[in-house]
């Protein structure tokens, strides 16, 4: 049985006109082949799934207005935590503050070291080159008012974030 997987997320065109516009783009596409050979011969399983999100200036379903985005990096054994209110800046010197979040991603730029995601809507392990991605709509809570990634290796590591929602 073999099997091939690619899966691509774009985060793509996201621009901002000072305190005006913030708009933006989520593209998944997930190509899968799946090939078995056995003595009654071949089968083979075909996927080709893609799915476009469009993000547009505002508040209301679908809109952004916040974005933040960062390369960090986490000590050995260490962790990072980034705090969905007032505690990150972006690109331009402002203070960030979500009160929704619409979407998530995570690289990790370390190609040896596995680094843990936890928050109060996912905990997940990011491979050496992998990353996580999560859209959707998830509101600043108790339970999620923060993440954590955590280096539980020797050595520093180091991972590219971007988060974009609402304030």
């Amino acid at each position: 049985m073999k099997l091939k997987l690619f899966c691509l997320f774009v985060l793509c065109a996201l621009s901002c006109a000072l305190y005006a516009e913030l708009n933006g783009t989520i593209e998944y596409r997930i190509t899968s082949e799946l090939t078995s050979y056995n003595t009654s011969g071949s089968a083979i399983d075909r996927v080709n799934i893609s799915s476009i999100n469009r993000f547009i200036t505002g508040e209301t379903h679908g809109a952004i207005d916040t974005v933040y985005r960062g390369e960090r990096t986490i000590a050995s054994s260490g962790s990072d935590v980034l705090g969905m209110v007032g505690s990150l800046t972006n690109a331009i010197g402002e203070t960030v503050s979500f009160a929704t979040v619409k979407a998530v991603f995570v690289e990790n730029r370390n190609g040896t070291q596995t680094l843990t995601l936890s928050s109060g809507i996912a905990t997940t392990s990011i491979l050496p080159y992998g990353s996580f991605s999560l859209v959707g709509s998830y509101p600043i809570s108790t339970n999620f008012d923060r993440m954590t990634l955590t280096n539980s290796n020797s050595g520093s590591t180091t991972y590219r974030i971007w988060i974009v929602g609402t304030r």
